[in-house]
């Protein structure tokens, strides 16, 4: 069977990956797309014509492995869907309107949990017809979300493997907070030391997320090698094991909520270890809505205000 490419349906390509990014289950990949199974189903199957061979392998009626064709071609397609979105974008410039779209987004826990909410809330007032998908990742699955075109944004403290296809928006700085119960022996030093720190039981950031690598770097340059017990990537779970009496906690100054958490008391370890930087990233070869070029300006604006009041807190 010859391939036609003039036959090539974009929408169809659109459903190609999506069925790819929901591990190959049909379903998933309707609800995702806002259609029916049967039309996932028969749009894939007008591919495989279109093509001239399969590209998924089936087990039953169950999609299996993907061909070779399918993971031939799967990266060129991601490519054309790019390309497509910009052409949306531009239009969208051009006459000043929004579509109605969609903001796919990567992040750690911590912007998730605690910057994420305030910000949305404003880009769904300006768009109420917006959809957000939120991901919630470490540094090296929002690096690959974003190159495989499944987000459109990603924000991080870490730099990303394929910095140089990325365009950087610095957001906001954010510094390290030390929590414990508010009865705690360590409130009862008038100085603290980062030798006394690194003494305590710690609880904090995963390696990798977070900032996490410049926290031990700052340890190893003071020759100290801090005694961590327990590394997690939710700053809420790091609370609770505080709470819970496993150690002292060092988290981010934007997790540490007055009102949620008047039960432990903090401590800034400000000028003690470095500031962390936030950004956004997105590919150099997307070019973002309005709706996705406003949530970057609303992140930016709401992010430092929000770092803002954590500063004073």
């Amino acid at each position: 069977m010859t391939c036609h490419h003039s036959d090539i349906n974009l929408r169809y390509l659109v459903h190609l990956v999506a069925v790819c990014d929901c591990d190959l289950k049909i379903s998933d990949a309707a609800v995702k797309l806002g259609v029916s199974q049967s039309v996932v189903s028969r749009n894939i199957q007008t591919l495989e014509k279109t093509f001239g061979d399969v590209l998924f392998e089936r087990h039953g009626r169950r999609l299996v492995a993907m061909t070779p064709l399918c993971q031939a071609i799967l990266g060129k397609v991601r490519e054309i869907n790019v390309r497509v979105n910009n052409l949306q974008a531009i239009s969208e410039e051009i006459l000043k309107r929004p579509a109605d779209g969609q903001i796919r987004i990567a992040c750690t826990h911590l912007q998730a949990r605690y910057i994420l909410p305030s910000v949305l809330k404003q880009v769904r007032k300006a768009h109420p017809l917006i959809k957000t998908s939120i991901y919630q990742s470490i540094p090296s699955e929002i690096n690959d979300l974003l190159m495989a075109n499944q987000v459109e944004i990603g924000i991080c403290s870490e730099l990303m493997s394929n910095e140089e296809a990325l365009r950087s928006v610095a957001a906001y700085k954010w510094h390290r907070v030390l929590i414990a119960p508010r009865n705690h022996k360590i409130f009862k030093l008038k100085t603290l030391s980062i030798e006394r720190v690194a003494d305590e039981q710690l609880i904090t950031y995963m390696p990798g997320i977070t900032g996490r690598g410049r926290l031990d770097a700052t340890f190893a340059e003071a020759g100290l090698v801090p005694n961590i017990v327990v590394a997690a990537a939710d700053s809420d779970v790091i609370k609770e094991l505080t709470r819970q009496g496993h150690g002292v906690g060092i988290i981010s100054s934007i997790a540490y909520e007055p009102k949620r958490d008047r039960d432990l008391k903090v401590r800034s370890l400000d000028g003690m270890f470095a500031s962390v930087s936030t950004r956004m990233v997105y590919r150099k070869d997307r070019q973002l809505t309005i709706s996705q070029q406003l949530f970057v300006d609303i992140f930016r604006r709401e992010s430092k205000r929000i770092a803002g009041i954590a500063e004073l807190a």
